[in-house]
């Protein structure tokens, strides 16, 4: 076999970071340093609102809503800027077996929506 590749940084993983200008990330269960390592810098991850992240959580012990004080600039862990999106799975009357039906159930897709000040597939910013 021949040599491996060079592996990318973390911070290689987007285009250009420093011409992000607002991310949505959507994923089941979230490392939050990773995607800290990958926005750092970036006009995105230093304005509130400009990354979202909707991610899953434990229906039963976390209500549904928008947490934007865990993840802030000022979080040593991650030192950006994350609204992470909690999303409701059934109302507030739902059934006890109902709830349970959709214990696990989370926003599984994975997706990436990038803007970038400029560049892009078509020269408007977007990947």
């Amino acid at each position: 076999g021949g040599a491996s590749p060079p592996e990318i940084a973390r911070h290689e993983l987007l285009w250009r970071p420093a011409a992000l200008q607002t991310a949505l990330f959507t994923s089941y269960g979230t490392d939050y340093s990773f995607l800290a390592e990958m926005v750092a810098g970036s006009p995105a991850a230093a304005r509130r609102r400009g990354v979202t992240v909707v991610d899953n959580y434990d229906h039963h012990r976390t209500p549904a809503g928008l947490d934007e004080h865990t993840y802030t600039v000022h979080n040593a862990a991650v030192r950006a800027n994350f609204s992470v999106v909690l999303p409701p799975f059934f109302s507030d009357d739902t059934a006890a077996a109902d709830r349970t039906r959709v214990h696990h159930g989370t926003m599984h897709p994975k997706m990436w929506l990038l803007e970038f000040s400029e560049g892009g597939a078509c020269g408007s910013g977007f990947l």
